[in-house]
């Protein structure tokens, strides 16, 4: 490696800083095991309990291993740090927490692509890498991605120059326009820079093959040299294989290019077959596994929760045996116990000393040492329950007594059995154990196409009037529409819907906070009383989560749609009928959205004077916040609206006014310069909805326009209304804007609130809540709890925000985030806006719940 000095030393205790105590042992403990014990290991996992920061650990060791590489008799000139996860999506989430010092994670997945990526990393003292090993190791006989044979395009043409069509044709694959991937060529040949180094090393390997593979490379472009559309099999199948052995030589290239210090391999127990494999795959892995030039070797760091299948059942062992896959995973971790035979035997030592037990037992804890003793070496576990010396202390029981099996399910079982001997699957009775209503929700089973298959072909009676008979397979839609109850058919689902009607669950947006700020009323207090939280449903099959997450999802949807209007019909018209009310529209050329941008505005001054986490214990509830949010506002409100108290007419224009006017006193350069941008109705939202585009913008113009005379001192309001105060004071504790803003600068400070970048995440977060609010039954819930009351949707919509406690809610979000995101800093622009669009997602994805109905035009076994 070369000795480069470039660059800045990460500060390592910071790092380590932000960890928990038991998070701090574990980096210590693992950095020492992999670099400063006599006898360290190059490999070591960490196999922490789910949801105990494993990923933040792993930064910890980052930190320490660059400061230990850094300088010194370790010194390492370029020092790079190799992530390897399961798939993209992954990656993409935790290099942002796993970055260190002021270096980026390249999340090119592809090892592949490393030749034009390098000349990026050269020269940087620290380089951090993502790949997944599905697209960077497993290449054989594959073609890999289009900008992959573009670049093998060009290496090739270094070594074999040919300009004729026929290499083009060859490398196109799967473009079916072949003017697109000419000028693909084009481009990366006029902008793209492959690493001479990497260029000369693949050349090299090339010619090593000899002349057989580049035999191979003629043939194929003779037989490429015209376009077509349709190519034989046997020159499809041949064109794969020739560039799937080019893209794995590649990949060899560079594995020995990327020079690793320190592997993450996360969750590698989704790739176990690249750790000891014996195909052209698993040895490119090992390559980059056990790494080694005059200066460092390769360290491993592995991570899982479940390293090693904890217990096979007989009927599984075919598939893997947990204790096989413990020795395979430990033999890997030390290679050394799989020489010796050290650790079987110590196992079969124990078994042994098992049986003999009576006899004492000082044989078994001494074994039992000398194995506890071995693994330590090479791994570490910590579990939640080590934090207390109750063995129970974080466990609840709960049982499942209860459970009703009624004799209709057993009908439905005896009508699943016949139809499935009807159809030659008779092997029916887990499915009905484990999801009702099979035929309308099983996607690739046997037994749903073989039903399929027979019903096309049949011209009797037989399996439609099983279909038909009294057992419940499928869903009726008649009742769908009718928003009738439908039977859940199934005694474990029946519990779950009287779970959710038990703890009034159904009537909530979202999960009651952990800590709430102020004691909970209605369905709030409900939920809290029944101790209402997630609940994890475990199941070998893939139409369970199909089926319950539609059934559950339609009981709920009913139960509020019917109790807001016991007539209406569950049909793609009537929910179109129902127009969102937190809507921006004309009426007699009035702008009539105006309140609803106010509650959606991020008003510092309100996020400030309404923050109700200082409410005392002796006063922990909602009317003490408001109360004291509206004592703040009052004395502030009457300053602004004075001149106005004699004005002849009432202006409702100061439900949203007056937060804008109370800014433009407390930050008015800030607020200036928010409402300033000439792209501030994109800021605001994140993205252009275009039904409502002109008619938002419009609106945004008008709030403008407010600022803009208040400035010029020009500005003609209205009487205020009777009821500001109050109103405003609900808005600060617990509006979607103002709730949203606290939320983003807890950690920053009171000072940042007023930053434009915090203003714009906390708008695009208050913009996801309005999306949640204009669902059908979201309205519908808000609306039924006051039935005939008519005070306007969007109060309604911030009362429902503060009987949930929305501001406590938001906090434990966006304080999970922080460590999710990787958000360290205390001051981070992009942090705000990272946080403002996982918020907002996670409002979409709640917005996206399955719906029984979309069943029908996908399956019509049921119309039968």
């Amino acid at each position: 490696m070369s000795h480069r000095d470039a660059g800045e030393r990460p500060d390592t205790k910071a790092v380590l800083s932000r960890l928990k105590g038991f998070q701090r042992d574990t980096v210590e403990y693992a950095f020492e095991r992999l670099y400063r014990d006599p006898h360290s290991t190059r490999r070591f996992l960490v196999a922490d309990e789910v949801g105990l920061g494993k990923t933040l650990v792993a930064r910890g060791v980052i930190a320490k291993a660059i400061d230990h590489l850094w300088d010194g008799a370790h010194k390492v000139g370029q020092i790079d740090i190799v992530y390897i996860c399961s798939n993209a999506q992954i990656a993409r989430q935790n290099v942002r927490r796993l970055q260190v010092g002021n270096s980026e994670f390249d999340r090119a997945d592809r090892l592949t692509l490393l030749p034009r990526a390098i000349r990026h990393l050269r020269g940087k003292r620290v380089n951090f890498r993502a790949l997944t090993p599905g697209t960077s190791f497993d290449l054989k006989s594959s073609m890999g991605r289009r900008d992959e044979r573009v670049l093998l395009y060009h290496l090739v043409q270094r070594v074999w120059p040919d300009r004729r069509t026929g290499p083009r044709n060859l490398f196109q694959g799967y473009v079916r326009n072949k003017d697109h991937f000419l000028r693909e060529l084009k481009e990366f040949k006029r902008y793209r820079r492959i690493d001479p180094d990497l260029a000369e090393a693949f050349k090299q390997c090339l010619l090593e093959q000899g002349e057989d593979l580049r035999e191979q490379y003629r043939n194929l472009c003779q037989r490429f040299r015209r376009f077509r559309k349709r190519i034989p099999g046997n020159d499809r199948w041949d064109r794969a294989k020739l560039i799937g052995r080019l893209r794995l030589m590649l990949a060899t290239v560079c594995v020995t290019a990327l020079e690793p210090d320190l592997v993450i391999l996360d969750e590698f127990q989704r790739f176990k077959d690249l750790l000891d494999g014996g195909d052209a795959t698993a040895e490119l892995a090992k390559r980059l596994f056990t790494y080694s030039d005059e200066t460092s070797d390769v360290r491993l760091l592995l991570l899982s929760a479940t390293p090693y299948r904890m217990y096979t059942l007989h009927h599984e062992s075919h598939e893997d045996n947990h204790y096989r896959d413990f020795l395979r995973t430990v033999e890997f971790l030390d290679p050394g116990l799989k020489q010796s035979g050290a650790l079987r035997q110590l196992l079969d030592d124990y078994r042994q000393a098992m049986y003999r037990i009576e006899a004492g037992t000082e044989s078994l804890q001494r074994i039992k040492g000398e194995i506890e003793k071995r693994l330590r070496r090479v791994m570490s576990r910590t579990e939640r329950l080590q934090a207390s010396s109750d063995a129970q202390a974080m466990l609840r029981e709960v049982p499942s007594a209860g459970l009703e099996l009624t004799a209709g399910d057993v009908r439905d079982y005896l009508a699943l059995e016949k139809i499935g001997r009807e159809v030659r699957q008779p092997q029916v009775l887990e499915y009905w154990k484990s999801a009702p209503y099979l035929l309308s929700f099983m996607d690739d089973y046997k037994l749903k196409a073989a039903v399929v298959a027979r019903l096309d072909k049949s011209s009797g009676i037989g399996l439609p009037k099983l279909l038909t008979d009294d057992g419940r397979v499928s869903i009726s839609w008649e009742e769908v529409e009718a928003y009738a109850r439908v039977d859940p058919a199934n005694a474990r689902l029946r519990s779950v819907l009287e779970w959710i009607e038990r703890s009034e669950a159904w009537k909530l947006l979202w999960l009651p906070p952990s800590l709430a700020y102020y004691a909970e009323s209605g369905p709030w207090k409900k939920a809290r009383e029944q101790q209402l939280s997630k609940r994890l449903i475990f199941s070998t099959w893939q139409v369970v989560p199909k089926a319950i997450a539609s059934l559950v999802s339609y009981d709920v949807e009913r139960r509020i749609m019917r109790r807001f209007d016991g007539l209406i019909r569950n049909t793609p018209e009537e929910r179109r009928r129902r127009q969102p009310l937190l809507r921006f529209a004309y009426s007699n050329e009035r702008l009539t959205g105006m309140p609803v941008l106010g509650i959606l505005y991020p008003s510092p001054s309100l996020a400030e004077l309404g923050d109700p986490v200082p409410v005392p214990e002796s006063e922990a509830t909602l009317d003490h916040a408001l109360a004291r949010a509206r004592a703040r506002l009052e004395p502030l409100l009457e300053r602004l609206t004075g001149p106005y108290l004699d004005a002849e007419r009432e202006d409702e224009r100061w439900y949203w006014a007056a937060p804008i006017l109370l800014d433009l006193e407390r930050y008015r350069e800030t607020t200036q310069e928010w409402f300033g941008r000439w792209d501030l109705p994109s800021r605001w939202t994140g993205a252009e909805d275009e039904d409502e585009k002109s008619s938002w913008e419009d609106h945004v113009r008008e709030a403008k326009k407010l600022v803009d005379e208040a400035m010029r001192g020009s500005l003609k309001l209205g009487r205020p209304p009777a009821g500001l105060a109050e109103i405003l004071a609900t808005r600060s504790v617990a509006g979607p804007a103002a709730s949203a803003l606290r939320a983003l600068t807890r950690v920053s400070g009171p000072e940042t609130r007023a930053a434009l970048a915090a203003r714009d995440g906390a708008a695009r977060i208050a913009w996801g809540f309005r999306t949640l609010f204009n669902l059908p039954e979201a309205m519908a819930l808000i609306r039924g709890e006051r039935p005939g009351d008519e005070t306007p949707y969007w109060r309604q919509v911030v009362d429902y925000c503060a009987a949930g406690n929305l501001q406590a809610v938001l906090d434990e979000y966006v304080h999970t985030l922080r460590d999710l995101e990787g958000l360290f800093a205390a001051e981070d622009e992009e942090g705000w806006e990272r946080l403002a669009v996982a918020v907002a997602g996670a409002l979409s994805l709640r917005t996206g719940a399955p719906r029984v109905d979309e069943l029908r035009s996908t399956d019509d076994i049921v119309r039968i």
